[in-house]
């Protein structure tokens, strides 16, 4: 997965440069990662385009963004257009909507710590099982208040994830990223606590 250069704003024609040669240098399957709010720029859909079109082993792209209607457009532009392109989602409150309109998944934070919510909820999409639909997307929301517990989220996912399966371990953040809430793992563990209780997932 490829983000494309943070601080100073590339032109459409560098950002191409940067992609290619990313591109080129490898011979397995490459996925662009647009995250704007902390590069400060989107990938342009002219950007992907041409990108596609020069690179076989471009596959597709994560949308780690707040505009579902960025998502929608990437859909239709460009999934629609080259067949082998995939649409991911990121967060996780876009998986139902990006689904129904056409990506092709999810590539959500949440997933790392509580992946049955996230992989049952695309089950329930692919049968058509609205209920269950409706059930695991309120799970999937309420996990939201995970991503206010720290500036930092990846200290918060990494707690998260210690918390489910090693416990016992020390997460090991590295600086200036180790300085963080300090009941972190605890509040990520509560919220973790409270959606296993209600057992949805397991269904």
């Amino acid at each position: 997965m490829a983000v494309n250069p943070y601080y100073w704003k590339l032109s459409n024609e560098q950002m191409i440069e940067y992609f290619s040669e990313i591109a080129n240098a490898v011979s397995i399957d490459t996925y662009l990662y647009n995250i704007p709010q902390l590069t400060k720029q989107e990938i342009p859909l002219e950007v992907i385009t041409a990108l596609v079109e020069s690179h076989r082993n471009i596959r597709g792209i994560k949308e780690t963004v707040a505009d579902f209607g960025r998502i929608r457009k990437v859909v239709n532009v460009i999934q629609e257009r080259y067949s082998g392109f995939a649409v991911f989602t990121a967060f996780d409150e876009h998986l139902v909507n990006g689904y129904m309109i056409g990506a092709a998944g999810s590539i959500n934070g949440t997933a790392n710590f509580l992946p049955e919510v996230s992989v049952n909820l695309l089950k329930a999409l692919q049968t058509s099982d609205f209920n269950t639909v409706q059930k695991l997307h309120r799970q999937l929301s309420s996990l939201m208040e995970i991503y206010d517990i720290n500036t930092s989220l990846f200290s918060t996912f990494k707690e998260g994830v210690y918390y489910r399966w090693f416990n016992e371990q020390s997460t090991g953040v590295r600086k200036p990223f180790s300085i963080y809430e300090k009941e972190t793992r605890k509040k990520v563990g509560k919220i973790i606590d409270s959606i296993i209780e209600q057992g949805v997932f397991n269904e």
